[in-house]
Order: structure tokens, then sequence, then C-alpha cells
């Protein structure tokens, strides 16, 4: 690869000079708003094959500032320009891989894009596009289409069918349908758009892997129990009332991320634990007051397979006694439900898991009996329940287990108000939370700080990306 770098302005002499063996030139001036005074047509790289004209100011592409090379290019890069319209693309007939996103375009020129038959990739992600021109469909090489953050309302009924990665994440559709199955895909991302309805062909993209629809307004899916490759599937912030989409699947289906949080699915059935290979599994947030039966010879995939489950933010009033099958969980969060009590009959927890989150709930007690054999727990959440005296019962967990565990546990602002009925100032507090999975900032009450009861502190700790920091300095 050359590189040229000018100040603005260009030295013939010295881009003669580049060697003639040159596949890659790639311009480093960033500051040149007109190929018209880039001399392309000045000299000839007959081996040149990729030009880099990214991070500059073009708006325009002049078909003549091309001329000499437009026929031998394979890669064009110009991502971060000023950009508003493509329409001198059509020259380009051996480009391969185009880049543009980060620029301004308003639209994808039927005339532009109807020549790029040995195009493989297209990335115009960022821009302003509104419409996808049905010519779209004679890319017939078309691998990769990026197309996300643009404000795409509708697609053409046809797509090219050697799609493998398509995205149009962030846009505004409200319907995603094919006429034909695209059977070549293996990426599929359709996340924040307002989509309502799913064609019937999407049970046909036999060879998709990955599937995001999170945030969206779908109300159904359909089945999906044919697309045995699929392996993760983003469900959430949407308005399911079920997951009947997982019917008749079996012991060939390959799924093993599955989030559906924040819907609005009030029951599960058994179906939710035939799913063979799955390893994170999470429902948080919904209005789940009970969960299915489990079988351990009928589930025996999923009972291997499973190391994280997030139960929080539901109705749940207490646990079955199950979780003790599934032998590699590692993670289990039920917190944020209704849970008063936990199963008498034991063992609940497996020996693997590492993280137990029963923060805000109604416990008033637990029998620490539940974590005989929990050898490998680390983190135990306990906040904003009504259990008394947790540092004794800390300390029983701690000899049952014969190691340390950090128990994070604090008292609500109420019950702190309640420990201290001379004072004048009562503490409340509430949350919202935003599309993130899991709260993640944490609110710190003390209304006798430092041991002086004159003395409150009122803390917020923003999460950013995580709660572990947060939920560690509420407690401080």
């Amino acid at each position: 690869m050359s590189s040229i770098g000018a100040g603005g302005s260009f030295n013939v002499g010295r881009i003669l000079a580049v060697s003639k063996a040159t596949k890659t030139l790639q311009l480093l001036c960033r500051q040149i708003d007109d190929l018209n005074r880039f001399p392309l047509q000045q000299f000839a790289l007959p081996t040149l094959t990729a030009l880099n004209f990214s991070n500059n100011f073009l708006s325009t592409l002049p078909l003549e500032a091309f001329n000499p090379l437009a026929t031998q290019l394979t890669t064009l890069q110009l991502e971060n320009n000023d950009l508003e319209k493509i329409e001198a693309l059509h020259q380009f007939v051996a480009l391969k891989k185009i880049l543009l996103f980060y620029n301004r375009i308003n639209s994808l020129e039927s005339s532009s894009l109807i020549s790029l038959h040995s195009l493989t990739e297209l990335n115009i992600h960022h821009n302003l596009v509104e419409t996808v021109p049905k010519s779209i469909e004679a890319l017939t090489l078309l691998k990769s289409f990026n197309l996300s953050y643009n404000r795409v309302s509708s697609l053409p009924p046809t797509l090219p069918q050697s799609l493998e990665d398509l995205n149009l994440a962030h846009n505004k559709l409200t319907v995603f349908a094919c006429q034909e199955p695209l059977l070549e895909l293996k990426k599929l991302e359709l996340q924040y758009n307002s989509i309502r309805t799913l064609g019937a062909t999407l049970s046909s993209f036999t060879n998709l892997t990955s599937l995001s629809l999170a945030n969206n307004s779908l109300e159904h899916i359909p089945p999906l129990c044919s697309l045995v490759n699929l392996s993760k599937l983003e469900c959430q912030n949407n308005k399911l009332t079920n997951l009947d989409f997982l019917s008749g699947i079996t012991e060939n289906f390959q799924l093993k991320h599955l989030n559906v949080s924040r819907n609005q699915i009030t029951k599960v059935t058994e179906s939710l634990w035939k799913l063979p290979t799955c390893t994170y599994l999470n429902l948080s947030f919904n209005r789940l007051a009970a969960l299915p039966p489990f079988n351990t010879e009928k589930n025996q995939g999923i009972s291997e397979s499973l190391t994280e489950l997030s139960l929080s933010g539901n109705e749940l009033t207490t646990l079955p006694s199950y979780f003790s099958a599934f032998r590699n969980l590692k993670v289990l969060l039920v917190d944020q439900n209704k849970i008063s009590s936990l199963p008498e009959k034991l063992p609940i927890f497996p020996s693997s898991l590492r993280v137990l989150s029963l923060s805000f709930n109604l416990l008033k007690k637990i029998n620490c009996e539940v974590f005989e054999g929990v050898t490998a727990l680390d983190e135990l959440f306990l906040s904003y329940n009504a259990l008394d005296n947790t540092h004794h019962l800390l300390e029983e967990i701690e000899n049952i287990l014969k190691r340390k565990v950090t128990v994070f546990e604090a008292n609500t602002g109420a019950e702190q108000c309640q420990e201290n009925k001379g004072k004048k100032l009562k503490v409340g507090k509430a949350e919202m939370m935003g599309k993130r999975n899991n709260m993640e900032d944490q609110v710190g009450i003390s209304l006798n700080f430092g041991g002086k009861d004159d003395d409150f502190c009122i803390s917020l700790f923003d999460g950013h990306a995580g709660d572990k920091v947060a939920k560690y300095a509420a407690q401080l």
C-alpha cells in the first residue's frame, strides 16, 4: 500500500514516483473537497485495485476523476465525507467492496447500482437513506449489506439471494417481509425499528445463525423451529406475550443465546427447557408468576449447557426446587420479584453457582442450609429485603461453605427511617430503567453517616455498562 499526504496540494512528480506495483493508494491529507484536484488521470498504475479517500470533505464523485481507473478498482473507501449522492458509481464495474458510511447520502439511485455486478460488500450505515431501489436485487454477488442508522421505512419485495449478512438496524421499518427466502443469510439485524409484522418466509432462512429483533413492536414471531442453525436470538423490548415461536423445536436446534427480556410474557411452557444447547437465557422484566415444570430426563441438554439465567423483574413468589439440576449454572438472577420464601426441599442451587441475586424481594428469613454444597459461590446479593441480622446470616453461610463470600446487603430508606424515628428527615426513592437489560445504577442511603446521628449521606452511583462498581460504592 502506498500513502500520499500533501497538506491539501499535490505534487504530480511525487505521485508518479509511486511504484507501478502499488495495489492500494491511500490519501492522507484529509483536506480534499474536490476530486478534480487529485490528478488520477495524469498517471497510470496498472496494478492499482483499491483507493482510500476516507475522512475528507468530498461532496461529489465526478466521473472524469476516475475515468483512468474505474474499470480496474475493486475496493473504494469513501467513508467520513460529505457525499449526498453516489450517481457516479455505475462506472466501477469491477468494484467488489465500497465503504460509504458516515456521509449524507439520501438515496440509492438505481442507475448507480445496476451495473455493480461484482459487488460483494456495500456499507452505507449512518446516512440519510429513505428508500432502497428495486434494482438492489441485481447485485447477485452481494454478501454483506449494512444499511443501519438510516431512515428506511420500506424495502423492495426481493433482496439479493446471495446475502449472508444484512444489517437494517436503527431505521423506520414497520414490516420485514421477503417474497423469496434468503437461503444464504447467516446474520440478520433488525433491532431498533418499529416492526410490527414479520413475513412468513423468515422461517425459511435456514442458514441463519444470528437474529436480532430487539426494540421493535412485535406481538408475534413466526415459528422458528426450522432454523436449526440459529445460535443467537435477541427479542428484548417488544410486546410478546408468549414464546410460541419455539414450539416444535427438536434436539437439532442449536440456539445458545436467547434474550426475551422486557416483553409482556405471562406464561411459558415446558418447551422453554427443550433448548438442548442454550447457555444464556434472559426472561427478565416480564410478567411471569411461575415457571414451567422441568423434567431432568427429558431435558438433559439444557441441564448441562445453561450457564446464565436471568428472571429479574417478574412476579415470582417462590423459586422452583429444580435449579439444582442445571449442573453448570454460574449466574442466577431473581432480584426484583415478590419472593417471600425459598423452597424447603434441598438442594435448591447447583454447586457450580457463582453469582446469586435475591435483592429487591420480600424475604424475611433464609435457611442457610440452602447454600449447602454451593461451593463455587462468590457473590450473593440480598439488598432490599426484610431480613434481620444479615451479618449473622453471612457468618452462617461462610461457615457452611468454609470460604469467604462477597455479600451485598443494604437496608431500604424506609427501614432506616424506622431506625431513626427521632430524626426529621425521611428518605424514599423510585427507580426507572431505560433500555438496558438490567438496572446498573445504585442508590446509597445512610441516615447516620460515619456513625453520627446528625450526618446524612444520600448518593447516586451511575453504573455505565456494568453495575458492580456502583453496587460496591453504594455499600460504603
